[in-house]
């Protein structure tokens, strides 16, 4: 009798054991995260704030058992990812730290299904504007190139007249329809001034534009009148 109430409890508690090794791991469904995890459950599965540890770890957000939200991740290999998750991958804003020829590098920027977009750009900033309609940036590449283009009416303005162009850095280059500063520094101020005919070409007006690049990059700025 003791022997089949001994074997009875050893069944039990190995079953036990199991089941709650299986609820455990069941937490997290990211495979490298599924050891362990301490923190917030929903119907049992990791949702809200928390920690996982697997081959890999993660501390932050969780939603229905994935890392979703803020928070960082730390890989086998000693990368790490500090950011926006969403279903388990990397997606809107953070940083990426790796090695890459035994060199420290960070990746810096926003991603999407867990790819690299590139770095958040930071738009230049407007300290005057007189007589533009409206005015876009557009950051193209990496690169160190200003470019700038009037338009009228969904076209080149040839009507300009007075063009003048300042910039604090860089080598001013005037190519036709192309005119800009290659080769500035940041923070990078320019100042625009011309004189315009208005659509119907009826009238003229004076047109100044100032603004600031914060960001290093190939950049282009279409003024509108």
């Amino acid at each position: 009798m003791k022997k089949v109430f001994l074997l009875f409890s050893i069944l039990f508690f190995c079953c036990y054991d199991m089941q709650s090794l299986a609820q455990s791991t069941g937490k997290v469904l990211v495979p490298n995260l599924s050891a362990s995890y301490k923190g917030a459950l929903k119907k049992g599965l990791a949702h809200g704030d928390g920690e996982a540890i697997g081959i890999d770890s993660y501390m932050g957000h969780f939603k229905k058992g994935y890392p979703d939200g803020k928070g960082t991740y730390i890989w086998e290999n000693g990368d790490s990812y500090t950011g926006e998750w969403c279903k388990g991958l990397r997606s809107g804003e953070g940083e990426f730290h790796t090695k890459i020829n035994n060199r420290d590098t960070l990746y810096k920027g926003l991603w999407k299904n867990d790819k690299y977009l590139g770095p958040k750009v930071i738009y230049p900033r407007v300290l005057c504007k007189r007589s533009i309609d409206r005015y876009q940036f557009k950051r193209v590449s990496e690169g160190r190139l200003l470019s700038i283009k009037m338009m009228q009416n969904g076209n080149i303005n040839n009507s300009i007249t007075n063009l003048i162009i300042d910039g604090d850095s860089g080598t001013k280059f005037h190519n036709g329809n192309m005119l800009g500063f290659e080769n500035f520094e940041i923070p990078f101020k320019c100042s625009v001034r011309y004189i315009t005919q208005n659509k119907l070409r009826r009238d003229s007006y004076t047109v100044i534009f100032e603004f600031e690049i914060t960001q290093m990059g190939n950049w282009e700025v279409l003024l509108h009148n």
